[in-house]
């Protein structure tokens, strides 16, 4: 079964390099995953114990911020080397955790030749995947050196669970070289149990992303020269299409509500000059996030942010909230970030990626889904004209943020007791 994982993700590979160079995505240090290594990362390596955790592009990166900053107080005798997959990943995770003295380098490709250079070099004493990545040749390999596995903040999508049940009979051995499964509900339990997860590994801990409560900077309304009359829209990890809706919406809006501001924050920044000319067809002034900044531009009514990383310190000076991959595309977003800062959140029908956290709030009434474009501009104006009603929601969104937390801590003492 290896064989043919093996021969299948061979043609994946060869298909996937030419893209990358045509989209211009292609960089120097992509070749660190074949295992070419800077001498400095090897030497670190080699002169300390290492616990490697990978976490795929942004969002789990974010979501393991809180657990790599615990590991690093709560194991002093440890040195993290952390892996990502995507370019904004890696832009991030560098920016972040390169200061802690945290290593950052791409995952290697999940060929057996290049995930055996990688073990050697990094020598791990564990290795933490964060949700659901599964490689089996890494898996495999590891369990061979006898490295123990752990998945945190495990969680299994709807569509990732169809695919995986197609290759069953493939995971299931892997499966077995998993020395803890942390997931974050008893649904996704049952899921990775269904996959061939054996019972007594899997661990129902929560979800790390409820203990996001404090952002790496504070942002107040006057940084970006907004006052306390005017009222700030966040549409928040957009993606195509939707950002014609939330601006068709802000335009109809801004007839009634003159004091109403725009920041919009698209999924994939890369996405940026795209919006840009969505913007002047709709003649709002706007300005770039990073202009706003390097030039002291202000006093537009949209603001748009090109940046990686800012959205969650942006959600602080909110007064309502949308977030995107919800309306149009499937999957949702993020939405404990918004809610932690006690504000009133709106989604979409398609949030099936966080259906059992969205559900958590609806139930508490802290939180409101909308069908369609129609649906989002009725509860926009409805929130508009009643703001107390609005801000009640957002601090029953907070309380049941509150009441969730404690997952990051959880996970840090399955951690240290497979380290003991």
């Amino acid at each position: 079964m290896l064989i043919l994982y093996d021969i299948i993700y061979f043609f994946f590979v060869l298909t996937a390099i030419p893209i990358l160079i045509f989209k211009g995505k292609w960089r120097r240090e992509l070749l660190s995953r074949f295992g070419f290594f800077p001498s400095e990362f090897m030497a670190k390596c080699q002169t300390s114990k290492v616990i490697w955790l990978h976490a795929v592009s942004v969002g789990e990166i974010l979501a393991a911020e809180n657990l790599i900053q615990k590991m690093s107080g709560a194991l002093p005798g440890y040195h993290l080397v952390l892996t990502t997959v995507t370019n904004t990943g890696f832009d991030l995770a560098r920016q972040r955790f390169v200061p802690m003295g945290i290593a950052v380098i791409y995952a290697p490709l999940d060929f057996r030749f290049v995930v055996k250079k990688y073990i050697n070099a990094i020598g791990p004493k564990m290795y933490i995947t964060a949700e659901t990545e599964i490689w089996p040749n890494l898996f495999r390999a590891l369990q061979k050196q006898q490295v123990p596995i752990v998945q945190v903040n495990g969680r299994i999508s709807e569509a990732a669970f169809q695919k995986y049940q197609r290759v069953k009979f493939l995971f299931k051995n892997v499966l077995k070289a998993v020395s803890v499964f942390c997931m974050q509900s008893s649904f996704d339990a049952d899921r990775i149990k269904t996959l061939g997860a054996v019972a007594d590994k899997i661990r129902i801990v929560g979800n790390m992303k409820f203990d996001q409560l404090v952002p790496e900077k504070i942002v107040h309304r006057s940084d970006f020269g907004y006052s306390d009359q005017e009222l700030i829209w966040v549409a928040g990890s957009t993606h195509p299409g939707e950002e014609r809706i939330v601006l068709n919406i802000y335009r109809h809006l801004k007839s009634e509500f003159s004091n109403l501001r725009l920041i919009l924050a698209p999924r994939h920044v890369e996405r940026v000059d795209e919006i840009s000319r969505l913007l002047s067809t709709f003649v709002l002034p706007n300005v770039r996030y990073s202009q706003w900044f390097d030039r002291g531009i202000g006093g537009s009514d949209v603001l748009l942010v090109d940046t990686i990383g800012e959205l969650r310190s942006l959600y602080q000076i909110a007064d309502l909230v949308f977030v995107g991959k919800s309306i149009i595309g499937k999957g949702g977003q993020n939405v404990i970030e918004p809610a932690a800062y006690g504000k009133p959140v709106l989604v979409g029908p398609h949030v099936e990626n966080f259906r059992q956290i969205v559900q958590i709030f609806l139930d508490a009434e802290a939180m409101v889904q909308v069908k369609d474009e129609e649906g989002l501009l009725e509860q926009m104006g409805f929130w508009l004209r009643n703001l107390e009603s609005a801000r009640a929601v957002g601090q029953r969104a907070r309380d049941v943020v509150l009441s969730n937390q404690g997952a990051t801590q959880r996970t840090l003492e399955e951690i240290k007791h497979l380290l003991n």
